[in-house]
């Protein structure tokens, strides 16, 4: 069972968006897969039951904001993905997501401004904490997967690269080489139900096809 788990303690930075785009992905791979949505806001679940009532049943969506994640997670054993939208703050229920994402991936999106990249390091401090405990017992070393998101262009500020780089040599995280732009199709295929993979953008498909591909190749084990 393989087990994503998107996260970022600042919010809107495009966690929903990133998720339900993984679950499909994953689901046109040909996998039985699971969304679970932690927010009580529940867009994900929301996306799940609109591309349901379009005729798409390949996705199953459960709702729980409780910190019970990481001790229900092996109760979906019969997934063959289980992918995690987690809310954002600091809460029980996001450190339960994190448990989880130890024995999986945990993909961390992040807006590029310098802004975003130091607030980062609020999230990237809890995931160090509870990875550092847990290695004591499981020695994994799984590191976080931090990605740019909605980029509105190709050449990313200074004072941005120069933040990211430092937090990278503190927190030893994974910059994935994929970058995820804005585009107005993510929004478009949100509101038919459907992941990006499933519009037809050439220029989206490529860059999310990648960012998949990406993930993929990264192993732990």
């Amino acid at each position: 069972m393989e087990v994503l788990v998107i996260a970022n303690i600042k919010g809107g930075v495009g966690k929903s968006t990133l998720a339900v785009n993984l679950a499909v992905a994953k689901a046109l791979e040909g996998k039985k897969v699971l969304l679970i949505d932690t927010d009580l806001q529940a867009n994900a679940l929301g996306f799940v039951e609109l591309r349901r009532q379009n005729g798409k049943k390949d996705i199953t969506g459960v709702l729980i904001p409780k910190p019970v994640i990481h001790k229900q997670i092996e109760d979906f054993s019969d997934f063959d993905a289980v992918i995690i939208d987690v809310g954002a703050k600091d809460t029980q229920t996001f450190r339960s997501s994190i448990v989880a994402s130890y024995f999986g991936k945990l993909i961390v999106p992040v807006l590029p401004s310098p802004y975003d990249v130091w607030t980062l390091e609020d999230t990237l401090k809890v995931v160090k904490e509870i990875y550092e405990q847990l290695d004591m017992v499981h020695n994994l070393n799984p590191k976080p997967l931090v990605v740019l998101n909605q980029v509105i262009r190709s050449t990313i500020s200074d004072d941005t690269l120069q933040a990211f780089s430092d937090l990278q040599k503190e927190f030893q995280f994974i910059s994935l080489n994929s970058k995820l732009f804005q585009r107005v199709v993510y929004r478009k295929s949100l509101s038919e139900g459907k992941g990006v993979l499933e519009m037809h953008d050439p220029k989206a498909i490529e860059e999310f096809t990648n960012f998949v591909n990406e993930i993929n190749s990264i192993d732990f084990s």
